[in-house]
C-alpha cells in the first residue's frame, strides 16, 4: 500500500519532500529509491511529450528553411 501511495502521489506531481512527509520517512533518498516507481503509462506519456516536441521542432526548422530559401531566391 505504501508503494502504491507513493507512486500515485508522485505521478500527481508531488515533490519528494511531500511524499517523504506523507510516508513518514526521514530521508528523501529512501523515499524516492524505494517507493516512487514510475509506472509504464507515465513513461509512455513522457515519451509522447518528447516526441511531440521533437516533431514541432522539425516542422519549425523546415518552415524556416523553406522561408529562407524562398526569400533568398531572385
Amino acid at each position: 500500500m505504501r508503494h502504491t501511495c507513493a507512486s500515485l502521489i508522485h505521478e500527481q506531481g508531488a515533490d519528494a519532500r511531500m511524499i517523504m512527509e506523507v510516508l513518514g520517512y526521514s530521508s528523501i533518498r529512501v523515499t524516492m529509491d524505494i517507493y516512487a516507481l514510475v509506472r509504464l503509462d507515465s513513461q509512455r506519456s513522457a515519451f509522447d511529450c518528447v516526441g511531440d516536441t521533437l516533431r514541432k521542432t522539425q516542422v519549425t526548422a523546415r518552415s524556416r528553411t523553406m522561408t529562407t530559401a524562398w526569400t533568398a531566391s531572385p
